[in-house]
C-alpha cells in the first residue's frame, strides 16, 4: 500500500505550483484564520490519484475548523454516500451544490450523521469541496467563491 503525502507550503508558494487559478473564499466567518503557511498541495505524477489538488484550513478558538479541497478531479466520478444523506443545494443561476452530511466511519464500518458537513460543487472545471458543521456558513462561503 503507497501513501501519498501532500507538499505542505506557504500559501503564496502553494498558488504559484498549483496548475490551475482558483478562487480562494472572499467570506470566511469571523474569527477563522487561514493557516497560511500549512497549505497541502498534490501536484505531480508522485501525487498519483490526487494529482491537481490542494487544500486550504481555517481554524478558530474553541471552534471546528473549515478545509477546502480545491482539485480537477470532475464531480461527474461520484461518491458513496449513505441514502438521504445528500442534499442538492441552488447557489446561483448557474451552479449548484451538494450537501452531504456525515461520512464513513473507518472503525465501526458505518456511515455516521456524527462527523459534521461537507459542500461540493464545481467552478471553471475544478470540484470544489467544503467541510466544515453549520450548514448556512458552508453555503455563504461557496457563494462567495462565485463572485
Amino acid at each position: 500500500e503507497e501513501i501519498i503525502e501532500p507538499q505542505v507550503m506557504s500559501l503564496g508558494e502553494a498558488l504559484a505550483i498549483f496548475p490551475h487559478d482558483i478562487q480562494l473564499p472572499i467570506y470566511i466567518p469571523s474569527g477563522y484564520t487561514l493557516n497560511e503557511d500549512n497549505v497541502r498541495v498534490y501536484v505531480g505524477k508522485d501525487a498519483g490519484p490526487f494529482a491537481n489538488t490542494i487544500e486550504f484550513e481555517w481554524r478558530a478558538v474553541d471552534r471546528p475548523f473549515l478545509r477546502l479541497r480545491v482539485t480537477d478531479f470532475t464531480l461527474s466520478t461520484g461518491e458513496i454516500v449513505a441514502p438521504d444523506s445528500v442534499e442538492e443545494i441552488t447557489l446561483d443561476i448557474n451552479h449548484s451544490a451538494a450537501l452531504i452530511r456525515g461520512g464513513w466511519d473507518a472503525d465501526h464500518k458505518v456511515w455516521t450523521n456524527d462527523v459534521g458537513l461537507r459542500l461540493r460543487w464545481s467552478v471553471n472545471n475544478l470540484a470544489y469541496d467544503l467541510a466544515g458543521v453549520n450548514r448556512e456558513q458552508l453555503i455563504e462561503i461557496a457563494l462567495s467563491t462565485l463572485q
